[in-house]
């Protein structure tokens, strides 16, 4: 299990803005941890199989 990231961290590591990555989480593109109303969290291993789900292994 990797370490969850914010959305900013997540963002830097994909070169979005933590606003794009919270859209993306909103629409259902990537998944998203939520911890409560205002925190929420990324699994870096399950957004990348997100947006290509021919990647194997930990590549974000």
């Amino acid at each position: 299990m990797s370490e969850y990231l914010t959305a900013t961290e997540l963002g830097e590591r994909l070169r979005l803005s933590r606003e794009k990555v919270l859209l993306l989480a909103r629409a259902g593109k990537i998944p998203a941890i939520r911890l409560s109303l205002k925190t929420i969290r990324f699994d870096p291993d399950a957004v990348a199989e997100a947006l290509n789900p021919k990647l194997k292994g930990g590549l974000l």
